[in-house]
This record gives C-alpha cells, sequence and structure tokens, in this order.
C-alpha cells in the first residue's frame, strides 16, 4: 500500500514537473517569438530610416551642387559688375581730370579777364578823372523857379575872380544842376556843375575859395572838384594814412587811378596799393613811437643840440658857401622853436584843420549824382588840392 502510494505520488511529481517544463517552454517560445518580432520591426525601421538618410544626403549634395552653381553664377555676374564699374569709375576719373584742367585753364583765363578788366577800369577812370579836371561842383546855393544859372552865376563868379562878366562867360564851356533823388528828399539844393574852357580857371577858383570862401546872400558855399565816385572809394581807404600825415604836417597828392605820394626823410614815397599803404603806416607809427619814447627818457636832448650847434658856430670854420651858413642857421633857429613846444608831434597844417571842416560840413551833404552816376563827399580831394598848391 504504501509502495503504491509512493510511486504514485512519484507519479505526479514527474507529471507537475512534466507539465511546469512544458509550460516554461511553451513561454520561452513564445517570448523568443515576440523578441524576434521587436527585431524583425526594429531592423524594418532601421532600414527605412537609411533609405531616408540615403534620400536625404542626395538631396543635400544636389542642393550643395545647385548653390554651388548659383554662388558661381552670381559671382560670375558680380565680376562683371564690378569690371564694369571699374571702367566706368576710370572714364569718371578721366573726365574728372580733364575738367579740373578746363577748370584750371577757366581760372587762368578768367585772372587774365579780371587784370584786363581792372586795368580797362582803371584806364576809364583815369580818362574820366582827366576829363573832368575843368570842373568844378557848387554846393549851397539855393534853388529859383526858372532859374538862369549863366545870369545868377556869371556875375558872382567875375566878382569872385576879379574879372569883368564877359571874359568869365567865355570861360565857361557849360553849367547845370545835378539831379538827385536825395536832394529832393532832404530838400536841399542841388549841386551846380560847372565845366571851364580851361584848366587854370579850376586852379585859380579853388585856390582863391581855400584863402576865402565863396558867400552868396550871406551863404557860405562849397566849391569841390569834380571827382568820380569810384576815385573817391578808394581814396577813403587811405582815410587812415592821410589822417596821419596831415598830423605830422606832410603835403601829400593823390595818384590815378588809385595811391599816394608825398615826400618822407628825403625820398619820395609812391604807394600804389592799400596793402603798401598799411606796411608804411605801420612802419611809420613804429618809428613815430619809438622816437617819442627816446624824447621822453632824455628832455634835455633839444637844449644839448642847441648848445652843440653854438658851440660848432663859435669855433673858427671856413663856411664853402653863403647857403651852408643859411642852412645852419636856420637849423638853430628850428630848434629853438621845437624848445619851446611841449610837444612837437601835437603839430598840424591849417590846411588840414580847414580840409577837416569841409569834411564835417560834406558827410550830410553828399547825395548820388544821376548824371556822373555818383556823388560824394570830396574831402580827401579838397585836402590833396591845397597840397598839391603847396608842393608846386
Amino acid at each position: 500500500m504504501d509502495t503504491r502510494k509512493k510511486t504514485q505520488s512519484q507519479k505526479n511529481n514527474l507529471t507537475s514537473q512534466t507539465q511546469f517544463q512544458r509550460r516554461s517552454s511553451m513561454e520561452l517560445q513564445s517570448s523568443m517569438d515576440q523578441n524576434t518580432l521587436y527585431f524583425e520591426e526594429i531592423k524594418r525601421i532601421t532600414t527605412q530610416l537609411s533609405i531616408q538618410m540615403d534620400n536625404l544626403n542626395k538631396d543635400m549634395n544636389n542642393f550643395k551642387v545647385e548653390v554651388k552653381k548659383e554662388l558661381h553664377n552670381d559671382l560670375k555676374e558680380i565680376k562683371q559688375t564690378m569690371g564694369k564699374i571699374s571702367a566706368e569709375i576710370s572714364t569718371i576719373k578721366e573726365k574728372i581730370n580733364n575738367l579740373e584742367d578746363k577748370h584750371t585753364d577757366m581760372q587762368g583765363e578768367l585772372e587774365e579777364i579780371k587784370v584786363r578788366q581792372d586795368c580797362y577800369e582803371d584806364d576809364q577812370l583815369i580818362w574820366e578823372t582827366r576829363a573832368r579836371e575843368r570842373c568844378i561842383k557848387i554846393r549851397g546855393l539855393p534853388e529859383q523857379d526858372g532859374e538862369d544859372l549863366y545870369l545868377r552865376l556869371v556875375p558872382i563868379l567875375a566878382k569872385f575872380l576879379h574879372k569883368e562878366e564877359q571874359s568869365c562867360l567865355l570861360e565857361i564851356d557849360r553849367m547845370f544842376r545835378l539831379n538827385s533823388k536825395i536832394a529832393k528828399q532832404k530838400k536841399i539844393p542841388r549841386d551846380i556843375v560847372i565845366y571851364f574852357l580851361r584848366k587854370e580857371m579850376k586852379d585859380r577858383i579853388l585856390k582863391l575859395h581855400n584863402e576865402k570862401p565863396l558867400e552868396v546872400d550871406e551863404k557860405t558855399l562849397q566849391i569841390f572838384k569834380d571827382v568820380p565816385a569810384k576815385v573817391l572809394k578808394r581814396r577813403k581807404e587811405y582815410k587812415f594814412l592821410t589822417t596821419e600825415l596831415r598830423q605830422n604836417d606832410i603835403n601829400y597828392r593823390w595818384l590815378l587811378p588809385e595811391g599816394i605820394t608825398f615826400w618822407y626823410k628825403k625820398k619820395k614815397i609812391q604807394l600804389r596799393t592799400i596793402q603798401q599803404a598799411r606796411f608804411f603806416w605801420n612802419q611809420f607809427t613804429k618809428e613815430k613811437k619809438k622816437t617819442t619814447q627816446q624824447r621822453n627818457k632824455d628832455p634835455t636832448n633839444r637844449e644839448q643840440q642847441v648848445k652843440q650847434v653854438e658851440k660848432d658856430l663859435q669855433k673858427p670854420y671856413q663856411f664853402e658857401s653863403k647857403e651852408e651858413t643859411n642852412t645852419l642857421t636856420h637849423t638853430i633857429s628850428n630848434l629853438k622853436i621845437l624848445k619851446d613846444q611841449q610837444d612837437c608831434t601835437d603839430v598840424k597844417p591849417g590846411a588840414s584843420a580847414a580840409a577837416k571842416d569841409g569834411e564835417d560840413q560834406n558827410q550830410d551833404m553828399s547825395f548820388e549824382d544821376d548824371e556822373s552816376k555818383s556823388l560824394t563827399s570830396d574831402t580827401s580831394d579838397r585836402e590833396s588840392v591845397f597840397n598839391e598848391e603847396q608842393i608846386a
């Protein structure tokens, strides 16, 4: 009985083991089948990815080729365009160089034209000034309705010149009043222009007027030389120099069409440009300042000069001529005069004061001349007239 039970139990155990093994093998088989499926799926996916990567690589290669071709074409076009631009720039540079050469030539021609124009203008001013050498202007004579200037002025001029009316009338070429808008606006008498047949008549009237002004009906008239406005404008620029020359009692004359001439330190000075005048003025003022400082440092300098000259005169000396004796005597007298003066640099000529009075009267009375194109105050010219007469 027991043996049967044991055998039966062993059989049962074997059976259970066999079933377990079967079950395990079946499970193992099923798991292997599933892994195989997974592996095949992975392999399939990998194959698809590799195919896609190959296609992508092909596309990339094709894209690179196309991009290279496009870039090559673009670069070629750019190079061609740059070549054209370079050629155009070269052409433009050549044109610019040609234009610069032409501009330089034109500047040279313009300078030549300007020089010729200046020369022509100077010649015209000289001609116009010489054409007015026989002319004077009278200012301040009141106007009358329907006046006859010949009947009114000829007797006045004849009396002023101490001549007969008929001879004075024969010296006059023509006379008239200038048309001026400013004179009408200011309600002042218009200037009277008188042309003489001879320059001597004009000079004589100006000389007599400087000595004693012409008066009509207890009114003092002003008489000027008729000088072109452009000449007066140029002379006005030399005012700084003429003022200094008048203060130092140096007579001067005007040059045509521009410039000034005078004697200084026994040398004839001619200044034909404003630059030359500025340079001379600077040198003159520096020298004047230096001389003044030296005199201030040595106030007895003049006395010593006088004493030294007097001692020289007392010494036995045989003069070569009477002119030398007169010159030395004149020098002594001048030194004594300078000794009595407080400041010799304040000496002003009488002509300068008279000219300055004329200048103050002229500044408010100057107006434009419609016939002679323009009219300005003739102050500096009046000064030159007086100085020219002194030099003569």
